[in-house]
């Protein structure tokens, strides 16, 4: 009888036993889903917010709190939930060390990218400001030259007035790449410098004359206001271009992280698969 009751509870035990690790196995799965999913929307967030996308930062910083905990949770287990957690069953918790170190990386790149978002932002702020001067600039101009060539102005005043017009299509092509950061920003922030720096000289020559070149200033009357305008506005867009080549380091940094977010998705996707499948059989 003793043997008996000893063996029912041998087994019950072993029951009770098979029944606690199937519920782990279930709870851990259900956790490792979670961290797979958001795991995948993190190079899309990423992607966002280094563009300037101000939701896209709340929503990158809760997907990487949620796979923290979660990763803890996994490791740790949660007592309140009945879950006592991998670490201390092989192979099992050896598998979920390679999701970790999976994320650890792209726990960093996150880092880096709500760190910038006030330079993120700034710039994404200077470039819309740009756009929407660029235009204006280019039409006064435009109204420029059109007057030096019926009030006929001298070739090389009509010739450097057409030339700013290129320029700022150009600058303003500069400062979308300095803003999406890519491999082009430093080359990009150069010429814009470059660009900024002889854009508003021409102004200047064409306002006070340059004996170098000789150049005469623009003497018509309305070609000279449209002129003064542009030099108003001109001053009115350097803040903006300035943010733009301050931040320029830092974006190409950010837009590297959110490159190595979207590779390292892809990884700690491929190294949770052997989780995935044993904590599935």
């Amino acid at each position: 009888m003793r043997s008996l009751l000893r063996g029912i509870l041998l087994l019950t035990a072993s029951i009770s036993g098979v029944h606690a690790a199937a519920n782990d196995d279930a709870k851990a799965m259900a956790l490792l889903a979670n961290v797979q999913v958001r795991s995948q929307q993190l190079a899309l967030l990423a992607n966002d917010a280094a563009g300037g996308r101000v939701e896209a930062f709340l929503d990158l910083d809760a997907a990487r709190k949620r796979i923290g905990a979660a990763l803890t949770q996994l490791k740790q287990g949660d007592p309140g939930n009945g879950f006592s957690g991998l670490a201390g069953r092989a192979p099992l918790s050896a598998e979920l060390l390679g999701v970790d170190k999976a994320w650890a990386p792209l726990d960093s790149n996150v880092t880096k990218i709500l760190q910038g978002q006030r330079q993120i932002i700034e710039s994404r702020t200077a470039v819309d400001d740009f756009d929407a001067k660029a235009a204006r600039l280019n039409a006064h101009t435009d109204e420029i030259v059109k007057t030096l060539v019926d009030g006929h102005g001298s070739k090389l005043q009509v010739k450097l007035a057409s030339y700013q017009m290129l320029l700022i299509e150009r600058m303003q092509r500069r400062a979308h790449a300095i803003l999406d950061g890519g491999e082009d920003a430093a080359n990009a922030a150069t010429g814009l410098q470059r660009d900024r720096t002889f854009y508003g000289a021409v102004i200047e020559s064409l306002l006070d004359g340059n004996a170098d070149l000789d150049l005469k200033a623009i003497d018509d009357t309305a070609a000279r206001g449209i002129l003064q305008d542009v030099n108003t506005q001109w001053d009115e867009l350097a803040p903006a271009i300035a943010t733009l080549l301050d931040a320029a380091a830092a974006l190409q940094e950010v837009r590297k992280a959110a490159d190595d977010i979207r590779l390292g998705s892809e990884t700690l996707l491929t190294r949770s698969e052997p989780l995935q499948q044993h904590l599935g059989k």
